[in-house]
């Protein structure tokens, strides 16, 4: 008998768990843009927060039919602001750099019918970038392209 109550707690409990969000919780675990690393986090990692904050918001506003809002200038010190560590920047990180900037620019001036295009664009680029910079985030950016 004991076993079969186990048996269903457990089976409630993977059923509660499998029909919640946990989407939100994540994305919102990240917009924090304090310093969560006991270390002290690099320019780069807070802009990188920052940004993801921002990409939330635009993920949101398409969702709503909202016109996209102008980019923080900060987004330009991408290519200036310090990492975690120097490897972090390989050889080609500029460049992905420039495709973003330019992704961002593209989003930000969308009109409504090319708005979720553009956006999943902006999301592609930082895909892309951190494939081969820095993969941690892959996880929660994967998540962000509309369908």
């Amino acid at each position: 008998m004991k076993y079969l109550a186990a048996l269903m707690s457990l089976y409630a409990l993977l059923f509660l768990a499998g029909n919640s969000k946990h989407e939100s919780s994540t994305f919102s675990a990240l917009a924090d843009t304090t310093d969560i690393n006991p270390n002290g986090s690099s320019e780069l990692a807070l802009l990188m927060r920052k940004m993801n904050q921002h990409v939330q918001q635009a993920r949101e506003d398409v969702q709503n039919g909202r016109i996209p809002q102008a980019y923080p200038s900060e987004f330009e010190k991408i290519y200036s602001a310090t990492p975690t560590t120097e490897t972090t920047k390989k050889e080609y990180f500029n460049h992905y750099a420039d495709v973003y900037i330019s992704a961002l620019r593209s989003y930000s001036k969308s009109e409504q019918e090319n708005q979720k295009k553009n956006y999943n664009n902006l999301v592609s680029t930082c895909i892309v970038c951190h494939t081969t910079h820095c993969p941690g985030p892959l996880m929660v950016i994967e998540k962000l392209p509309l369908d």
